[in-house]
């Protein structure tokens, strides 16, 4: 019985250990329900799905990439100025060869897959063309827009094949750096330059090994590509995707010879993005990336780089957000090479003296000139040993879920709160249509640590549709917003509701948002940068913490919400709900009460909670619980109805209270089973009662003819004696004899003959 509860203690260690390192998921402050009134909305087509994607800046306007189409948008009310629309359908014979390849007629458009600004006034689009990919130059003119530059030319190597295939395009110095791929199948990928026409190797798989593409940036002397690919080094043990960054260098010019068209400074380098321990568990697919944020971190300027992860589809289903700092990402490559003896040994660091000079991977004045050497070295050993590290040394934000995914972030950086300190806060799309506000409350202290808040969770699709793209706007003469983009429409929403439900001062702190603070004189929740501010009015404001001394919540104890589902039946369930606002005292909409008398805020809530489990909605149950002792305690502040997430503290009592269950079970099993066994290997012999019967009959017979008397009647006489009667019992001896007649053993180590016949007599 030592194995299970060894088992046990294992598994209690690990989710003990667990708990300490996991990140607990986070419950917004605030849960936004759906409401078309606060969005502007643009639907494109109606007849067709329009599958957008790519989102370029144009000053005022907005240029999306659909099919068959560039959209030009109004940042200010999100209509589209039509006569400014680019207009590119494939030509019929294309869309003719695209079906004769077996594809069907969804596949054989055009969909913009490169939109990038070449300048004030040049615009650069490539597109699918029904599998066979093309792209354009457009030249703005002032009174009719864009109009096409030249002709078209061969988009292959640029852009995609497929319209469903993650490539990313970015422009340096007037040249086009492309990871894509680079024929119908999706089975050559390439990192690629057009003017300097140089690639990666083909089929070579310790450089690019089935990529997916998701950004690349232009920084210092290198362009950078971010992408996840099956791990080369991991394939002795499986098959596994690893998250990676690549750069290559501008003033690459290829090598000589059969080099001459290959990157000379081609690396790349594994994204560490995990939670912390002795076996860390690893967010190994990255999905997006947003643009280099400059800012202080820590107490120093940095420049930082913020990534969505996630596991692979079939595993536990997690995302995270993390960061990462540039300059940690660019020491990476200063380290140690990896190196693989033969296809079966592991893959080991490469010592110093082993990497030939100039260093692989510098950018080098004229890279025509180098060695074969130092080009084989750099064609054989384009993986660096060391991993680039996250920020904060584990994820900013995880989340595991089965309703939601991370698919897209965006970054407002530098939001200055009203006491001056600088927090970047992050937008976050899901493939359910929902957009996550978060922030590091732990910004503004010295030290890089994270302390992650989630402000709100948005609905922003009823239909659950997964987000594509997402953008912070801000225009001189439109609010800043977020753009939204999906398959199907593109929605713009407010970077803040600062008012929304938040009518008490603790209700608008505890939200810790950077955008709002409280207005004592107004009595209102509103934005921080407003204009509309009044001025020499203190902001009551605390992000780090969330509350505020001047602003305290309730004497003793506060609310802590919870949700419950009623059930009633069916009949009784349409009704629409009790109208409520959710927080900290917060009076009823429509009221025109404050609710600061705890026992009429208690009597409306039991009413309201009773009508609502009438009609079988889902209700707030408002439980009372000694406030934390501790300064700056938060508590969290919901309106919104969102299940229960349970702890790793929960999941470990769970699993160690099965594992008790299981041991005492299989004790009381396991002893059953003993005493039964015991007892039937030490009962003793007795015959069968059949041939006792016949012994019996035997007797009378012989005493019938001796005359003795018949007692056969006794009713002791046929029944079988007790064991304890059996025991007396003689056992019937069985005697080997031969069938010599000279009464020798036959059998016997004596005679030296060989074994013979024997027969059994019992007596």
């Amino acid at each position: 019985m030592a194995v299970p509860s060894l088992s046990c203690l294992l598994v209690l260690a690990g989710l003990s250990a667990a708990s300490a390192l996991w990140q607990e998921d986070l419950t917004p402050r605030r849960y936004v329900p759906l409401d078309e009134r606060s969005m502007l909305r643009f639907a494109g087509n109606v007849s067709h799905k329009d599958h957008f994607r790519l989102l370029e800046n144009d000053g005022s306007s907005l240029l999306i990439g659909a099919r068959n189409i560039v959209f030009n948008i109004s940042l200010t009310d999100l209509t589209e100025r039509r006569d400014e629309r680019l207009e590119w359908h494939s030509e019929p014979q294309d869309v003719q060869l695209c079906i004769m390849k077996g594809l069907d007629e969804e596949a054989c458009h055009n969909y913009i897959r490169v939109l990038a600004k070449r300048g004030d006034d040049q615009l650069f689009v490539c597109g699918t063309n029904s599998y066979k990919p093309k792209c354009r130059h457009y030249q703005k003119h002032p009174d009719v827009g864009y109009l096409p530059k030249g002709g078209q030319r061969d988009g292959r190597g640029l852009c995609p094949y497929d319209p469903n295939h993650n490539s990313t395009v970015t422009f340096v110095d007037g040249e086009t750096y492309a990871g894509t791929v680079a024929d119908l199948a999706s089975s050559d990928p390439l990192i690629y330059r057009d003017k300097r026409p140089l690639r990666t190797d083909k089929l070579e798989l310790k450089q690019l090994n089935a990529p997916s593409f998701v950004g690349s940036m232009d920084y210092g002397d290198h362009v950078y590509f971010f992408f996840r690919e099956t791990a080369v080094e991991y394939i002795n043990c499986g098959k596994r995707s690893y998250s990676r960054v690549a750069r290559v260098c501008k003033k690459d010019r290829g090598g000589p010879y059969k080099y001459k068209n290959k990157w000379t400074s081609f690396l790349k380098s594994r994204l560490n993005c995990s939670i912390p321990g002795e076996y860390p568990f690893y967010f190994d697919e990255i999905q997006s990336i947003s643009t280099v944020q400059s800012g202080v971190y820590g107490g120093r300027p940095e420049e930082v780089l913020y990534a969505v992860f996630t596991t692979p589809v079939n595993s536990i289903p997690g995302s995270a957000i993390c960061a990462f700092r540039m300059a940690d990402l660019v020491d990476t490559f200063a380290g140690a090479f990896k190196h693989q003896e033969d296809m079966n040994s592991n893959w080991l660091p490469l010592k110093n003296s082993q990497v030939p000079s100039p260093r692989p991977g510098l950018c080098v004045n004229d890279s025509r000139q180098l060695s074969d050497a130092h080009l084989n070295f750099i064609q054989s050993h384009p993986l660096m040993d060391g991993a680039v590290p996250s920020l904060h040394g584990r994820p900013l934000l995880a989340r595991t879920s089965l309703r939601h995914r991370f698919t897209k972030i965006a970054v407002d950086p530098q939001v200055q709160a009203a006491d001056g300190t600088l927090y970047d806060v992050l937008f976050i799309g899901t493939d359910n249509g929902r957009v996550l506000k978060a922030v590091n409350a732990a910004s503004g202290s010295g030290t890089v640590r994270a302390e992650p808040v989630l402000i709100e969770e948005l609905e922003v699709l009823a239909n659950g549709a997964a987000i594509t793209n997402l953008l912070v706007s801000r225009q001189p003469d439109a609010p800043p917003r977020l753009i939204v983009v999906t398959d199907d429409e593109v929605r713009a929403l407010p970077l803040h509701r600062c008012g929304d439900k938040a009518l008490r001062c603790a209700d608008c702190v505890r939200l810790q948002d950077p955008y709002c603070g409280w207005e004592a004189a107004g009595q209102r929740c509103a934005p921080v940068d407003s204009p509309a501010w009044p001025e020499g009015v203190a902001v009551v404001q605390n992000v780090s913490h969330g509350v505020h001394p001047h602003c305290p919540p309730s004497p003793d104890r506060e609310p802590k919400i919870l949700y419950q589902e009623a059930t009633t039946p069916p009949s009784t369930a349409s009704s629409p709900p009790e109208p409520c606002v959710c927080g900290s005292g917060s009076a009823p909409a429509g009221s025109g009460q404050d609710s600061d008398s705890d026992s009429d805020s208690d009597v409306r809530l039991e009413r309201g909670r009773y009508n609502a489990l009438e009609r079988g909605h889902k209700v707030l149950d408002i439980l009372e619980q000694p406030k934390a002792s501790y300064p700056g305690a938060e508590s969290q502040f919901v309106t919104g109805v969102e299940p229960a997430v349970y702890s790793a503290e929960t999941l470990a009592v769970a699993v160690v209270t099965t594992c008790l269950l299981a041991m005492v079970i299989g004790f009381l099993a396991g002893w059953l089973f003993s005493r039964r066994c015991w007892r039937m290997r030490n009962e003793p012999y007795y015959e069968t009662p059949h041939l006792d019967h016949q012994s019996k009959m035997k007797q009378l017979e012989t005493a019938a003819a001796q005359g003795k008397p018949d007692n056969r009647c006794d009713q002791n006489f046929l029944n079988t004696e007790p064991p304890s009667v059996l025991l007396s019992k003689q056992i019937n001896l069985v005697v080997n004899q031969t069938k010599n007649s000279n009464g020798k053993n036959a059998n016997s180590a004596a005679d030296n003959k060989p074994l013979q016949k024997v027969r059994k007599m019992y007596l």
